[in-house]
């Protein structure tokens, strides 16, 4: 069965998809993909706008959630107590793409 992970940060209430979790033979997750068993740190869009989304989270809570975990739930609730949570990427129907996020940033190079 495919599981997904999810960078997010608590206080803001966004996070990054971070793709399906590709395991050991333990199912402990070795990295993450999105599309192909290609690891995500080759995909430029993606990893860039993780570093942004660090860079302006320091001293937030932070949290790498996995599919189907508590905090999965509460961020993917229907009516959440506190709000929904808004996606950076691509894929996203809440947020901005990775390029609109990345615009005018001086560390995307």
């Amino acid at each position: 069965m495919s599981e997904y992970g999810y960078l997010l940060c608590v206080d803001c209430r966004i996070y990054i998809w971070l793709g399906k979790a590709i395991k050991h033979d333990d199912d402990r997750i070795a990295y993450f993909a999105v599309g192909s068993q290609e690891p995500n740190w080759r995909q430029p869009g993606l990893a860039r706008s993780i570093w942004k989304f660090l860079a302006e989270h320091v001293g937030h809570h932070l949290e790498s959630v996995r599919e189907f975990s508590e905090r999965y739930g509460q961020m993917v609730a229907d009516d959440p107590p506190e709000g929904d949570y808004v996606e950076i990427g691509d894929l996203s129907n809440t947020g901005p793409t990775f390029d609109e996020y990345l615009s005018g940033w001086p560390g995307a190079g």
